[in-house]
């Protein structure tokens, strides 16, 4: 053999796999779309990218492919809007969702304990409040009463003199 047949054959070789590896990430694609599809996903060119585990920019390389996305997402849009019947919700969707949303509630009931404990002991700051008012016109009472008797007390020294 001689070296430029060597050379064809090396190229041969690459363009073989690496056609053989774009088919194969393109059947991936169309398996991420099916799942999706299946699934009642949202079809979008993040969710595919990542269901398929290829980057965004990969999908949007090939214009059939891309073109493709674009129309199942525009026809997704276009039937949500619509109402229509969803798609059966399958068990592992169903125990995501109850566990999401446990999860949530967990977050929540842990916000509504922090909160009443704030609300508790601000409700003890605004009783301080409330009883040093009270304190406070009792004292203004009494240095009223006090100035009155220096007042009467200072009148009549001034008589007396």
């Amino acid at each position: 053999m001689s070296k430029s047949n060597i050379k064809e054959a090396r190229i041969k070789i690459l363009s073989d796999t690496q056609l053989a590896r774009k088919q194969e990430t393109l059947d991936k694609v169309n398996k991420a779309i099916e799942r999706l599809q299946k699934i009642g996903g949202k079809i979008n060119f993040q969710t595919i990218a990542k269901e398929a585990n290829v980057s965004v920019p990969y999908l949007y390389k090939y214009s059939e492919l891309k073109a493709h996305i674009a129309q199942l997402r525009n026809q997704q849009s276009s039937m949500s809007s619509s109402p229509t019947l969803q798609p059966p919700v399958t068990a592992k969707a169903h125990s995501q969702i109850v566990e999401r949303l446990k999860k949530r509630i967990h977050e929540l009931e842990k916000d509504n304990s922090e909160l009443k404990r704030k609300n508790e002991a601000l409700a003890g700051q605004v009783y301080r409040v409330h009883s040093l008012q009270e304190q406070i016109e009792r004292q203004q009472e009494i240095i009223k009463t006090l100035e009155n008797r220096l007042k009467s007390a200072n009148q009549q020294k001034t008589d007396a003199k």
